[in-house]
């Protein structure tokens, strides 16, 4: 039956010859796999298996930002989550230079915020400082985006406890001999 119905859509779809873009979305319509041509709102011409239609919507996009754990030039731990925005300008430079827009701004976005943290003191550090200064870095243009918005939704200073042991130690107290007096170590001699 599948086989069928998969029959009928194909031939279907050599009377398609047409397609329809919605007002909030952009598309690209690649003809014989090289020529490439942006199309906008309304009712658009198509050759059944010769064209190849992307739509993408052009509305304001938001990602959210993974939390991260960060130490500050002088030694502050800070940890922060957020949301990144972006809108799609150029349809044509967003499908030729990325993959996956909200995966590929997450990663830029998290490591623009881990570098500018890790590059600078607490003190400079203020989330409103952080957030201009990373949409100032991370060049969004060149993707085809536009009209970044970072927000920083978690933020704060945490302090970290780390326990060092050498191996010694960590033997000793595995086979009980941590409160032992040395002589009883040795099998009391």
């Amino acid at each position: 039956m599948n086989a069928f119905l998969d029959l009928l859509a194909r031939f279907w779809a050599l009377f398609v010859w047409w397609f329809v873009v919605a007002p909030w979305e952009r598309a690209l319509r690649v003809r014989a796999g090289s020529r490439v041509r942006e199309v906008g709102p309304g009712l658009h011409l198509r050759v059944p298996y010769l064209d190849v239609i992307y739509r993408q919507s052009v509305r304001l996009h938001f990602s959210s930002l993974n939390p991260q754990t960060v130490t500050t030039e002088d030694g502050q731990t800070v940890t922060f989550a957020g949301i990144f925005g972006y809108v799609i300008e150029d349809l044509r430079a967003l499908y030729q230079t990325m993959s996956s827009p909200d995966t590929t701004m997450q990663a830029l976005v998290a490591g623009a915020l881990a570098q500018y943290i890790s590059t600078h003191p607490w003190a400079e550090c203020a989330p409103d400082v952080i957030e201009q200064a990373v949409v100032n870095e991370v060049d969004i243009a060149r993707y085809g985006l536009g009209r970044p918005q970072l927000s920083l939704t978690t933020y704060a200073r945490v302090r970290t406890y780390r326990l060092i042991m050498d191996e010694h130690q960590i033997y000793s107290t595995l086979i009980g001999l941590h409160n032992a007096e040395p002589s009883a170590a040795k099998g009391g001699e």
